[in-house]
């Protein structure tokens, strides 16, 4: 579920989640662990924005 009125900008969305955040395991990974579950390849550990979609475009 979305987190009302929560975000760095007017295009930010923050969901509620269970888990935690550190600096191992930020937005990224969980966004990777999203897309595993959807069935779409991502790389072993994602911490950024662009090793993200690197990993994306190698697997897929």
């Amino acid at each position: 579920m979305p987190i009302e009125n929560a975000g760095y900008s007017t295009y930010d969305r923050f969901y509620e989640a269970n888990g935690h955040f550190n600096a191992l395991v930020g937005c990224n990974t969980w966004s990777a662990a999203a897309l595993c579950t959807a069935g779409i390849r991502t790389g072993w550990w994602n911490p950024l924005p662009a090793s993200l979609g690197w990993s994306l475009t190698l697997y897929n």
